[in-house]
């Protein structure tokens, strides 16, 4: 069996492609498509200060991916992205770090 934690970012790529999620709201209330390398990028522009190779920001992708419906909002995007990293803070304490940049 597989883990968890061995997810790739072609994973995520393949749990987007069948969401019915194809937008997310803006905070200016414009509508934007969901692109996964947004998501991923954004969590890397918050690890500027942490040592990356005790996290992986593909496990932390892919779990955001699944959270996705259609009409999401971003700050509901960071929130998820947030929770999903306070709940990894039991694999590396970096990953509470990285969730309370959000």
């Amino acid at each position: 069996m597989e883990s968890f934690y061995s997810r790739t970012f072609e994973d995520a790529e393949k749990i987007k492609q069948h969401s019915k999620a194809k937008f997310c709201t803006k905070r200016d209330g414009s509508k934007q498509s969901i692109e996964i390398n947004s998501i991923k990028e954004r969590l890397e522009a918050l690890c500027f200060e942490l040592e990356t190779k005790y996290l992986n920001l593909n496990v932390i992708t892919y779990r955001v991916v699944q959270g996705l419906y259609e009409g999401i909002t971003t700050q509901e995007i960071d929130n998820l992205a947030a929770e999903t990293c306070a709940y990894m803070n039991i694999i590396h304490p970096h990953y509470s770090i990285l969730g309370i940049q959000f």
